[in-house]
């Protein structure tokens, strides 16, 4: 049978992938380097009580026909689809949300990672002990490369607390993609209601965080339960970095711009406003290696969050900068008699003196710290993490993943 278009084939005892209340989504491109991986990790993946949906996005190699008939051996029900055109890794699951009828949870997997058997189990406990304004379940990964070695880059979702609070959600997310796609399950209503332009692979997962943070709750699983291939030939991973960039900067201008960020400014209190400001622009400084993109985002942000929050003279000496690189006398003026302090002259490529050794793999001797979440019990991880943070040596090495923005 024909799937071109979008049609579906059906294996199991059930008559549509819309009849489940749990979906598992994994889409699919020129997947056969991946074969014997998701033939292991499939197989053995406890499915019990969901329904699995495989999308192709126009495979030019055998990955459709292996997938036929790997999931038609499966224990679960399934469907499996070929879209009529390559829409990349987050337009593959937007087009088919629509099929996904009565499904309230969406759990979304990448060809290129593997899983624990109990992964999905591990997330629907959590659905299942949870209350109202749940939007996301996590997990923790380990990240590998392509010869499956472990890596020092620590994906220490671990370091956030369950049920963290909006802004630390949101300034986490800034500086860095704290809550991946891989493995992550989704409350279907959260996808639906934060559309996002999908035609850039550069930032899907942290724009919805981001705009979701005041609307849902977020919590993890337990154990780390995703292996995260850092791959370089991924839609994300062979970005340019200027692609990467331009693609953050046109994200981050629509969460800035989002309604929601004006309800996360609401939330502050007046003592917690100055170390938030120190952390939005830490945290962009962080996410842009190229300085043009870092200049306008840090402008932008600071001006919306003035919108937000008034101009006082706890947002002077950030608008400041700004206006010194066009040479704005009259705004000079006045952000100064606010409390402006900068220099009376601001050079055209002068950077504020943010560390970006977080871009850089942690030097070797300080792996361990990455890798911590295969030995550790969380709490004792975060101890030891806290401690390595409290240190201007793990405030360098790791910036990206210093979420503590209250005690900055």
């Amino acid at each position: 049978m024909s799937n071109r278009g979008g049609e579906l084939e059906q294996s199991g005892t059930h008559s549509s992938i819309g009849q489940f209340e749990h979906v598992v989504f994994m889409g699919t491109f020129n997947a056969d380097s991946f074969k014997p991986q998701i033939e292991g990790w499939l197989r053995e993946l406890d499915l019990a009580g969901v329904g699995l949906f495989v999308a192709d996005n126009q495979s030019t190699d055998n990955t459709l026909a292996w997938m036929r008939e790997l999931i038609a051996d499966l224990n679960c029900f399934s469907d499996i689809a070929v879209n009529d055109k390559n829409y990349g890794g987050y337009g593959n699951l937007a087009i088919n949300l629509h099929r996904f009828e009565t499904a309230k949870w969406v759990t979304t997997l990448h060809q290129d990672d593997c899983y624990s058997v109990s992964h999905i189990q591990n997330h629907r406990k959590v659905i299942s002990n949870s209350g109202t304004g749940l939007g996301m379940v996590c997990s923790e990964a380990i990240s590998v490369s392509p010869n499956g070695r472990r890596l020092g880059y620590p994906r220490a979702q671990w370091l956030l607390e369950d049920n963290t609070d909006p802004i630390t959600v949101f300034l986490a997310n800034l500086r860095n993609h704290a809550f991946p796609f891989s493995g992550a399950t989704f409350s279907k209503d959260v996808l639906l209601n934060y559309p996002i332009p999908w035609h850039s692979t550069a930032f899907p997962d942290t724009e919805i965080v981001m705009k979701m943070a005041v609307d849902y709750k977020t919590k993890f699983a337990s154990d780390a339960t995703v292996y995260y291939l850092e791959n370089p030939s991924s839609e994300s991973h062979s970005l340019t970095s200027q692609d990467r960039d331009f693609g953050a900067f046109q994200a981050l201008l629509r969460v800035f711009a989002h309604p929601n960020y004006k309800v996360l400014c609401e939330l502050l209190s007046k003592d917690e406003t100055p170390n938030f400001l120190k952390a939005l622009d830490e945290g962009i400084s962080l996410r842009f290696l190229d300085p043009t993109y870092r200049n306008l985002m840090r402008q932008a942000a600071h001006e919306i969050t003035a919108q937000h929050i008034g101009t006082s003279h706890t947002m002077a000496d950030y608008l400041v900068e700004g206006y010194l690189r066009v040479g704005d006398v009259r705004a000079i003026e006045t952000l100064r008699a606010l409390g402006a302090s900068f220099p009376t002259q601001v050079a055209a490529d002068q950077e504020v003196n943010i560390p970006l050794a977080s871009f850089a793999k942690p030097a070797q001797k300080f792996e361990w710290a990455a890798t911590l979440g295969a030995f550790l019990p969380r709490s004792l991880r975060r101890r030891l993490f806290r401690a390595l943070m409290a240190t201007k040596v793990g405030k360098t090495v790791f910036a990206s993943w210093d979420f503590d923005w209250r005690k900055n």
